[in-house]
């Protein structure tokens, strides 16, 4: 699988980026030869994303994915490894997916989308306080 200029390593990040449930469609497949399969993500952080998943694949199997932010007018493309498998809010089953390769301009378009419903979601709060 070829690097992408401006990688950037989430290994020791990891689940410690905020996450948010930004409206994204992934798009992702483990082989060039399937078709893209396609669902909601249940949350998005800078460094990777969880989204229903069935099916056989194991922690630690690449995955390509093509994330689809609201409006559809930018897509990113990269690679990402399946880091764990859980269970979705509505009791079906996920993977997470660290991003492994994507492009710098793409991160920072990822890191965006997040701090927007991060924000969004703390806002509510903040005016309670007041």
């Amino acid at each position: 699988m070829p690097a992408m200029g401006g990688d950037k390593d989430h290994g020791e990040r990891g689940r410690e980026a905020p996450r948010a449930p930004v409206p994204v469609h992934v798009h992702y497949r483990f082989d060039a030869r399937e078709e893209f399969t396609v669902h909601p993500a249940v949350d998005l952080s800078a460094t990777g994303v969880f989204v229903p998943f069935h099916g056989a694949h194991r922690v630690g199997a690449m995955v390509e994915l093509v994330l689809v932010p609201p409006g559809g007018e930018q897509s990113l493309h990269g690679f990402g490894r399946v880091a764990r498998m859980g269970i979705c809010p509505d009791g079906a089953p996920g993977m997470g997916v660290q991003f492994v390769s994507f492009e710098e301009s793409a991160l920072g378009l990822l890191e965006e989308l997040v701090a927007g419903a991060v924000g969004e979601a703390e806002e509510p709060m903040e005016r309670g306080r007041s």
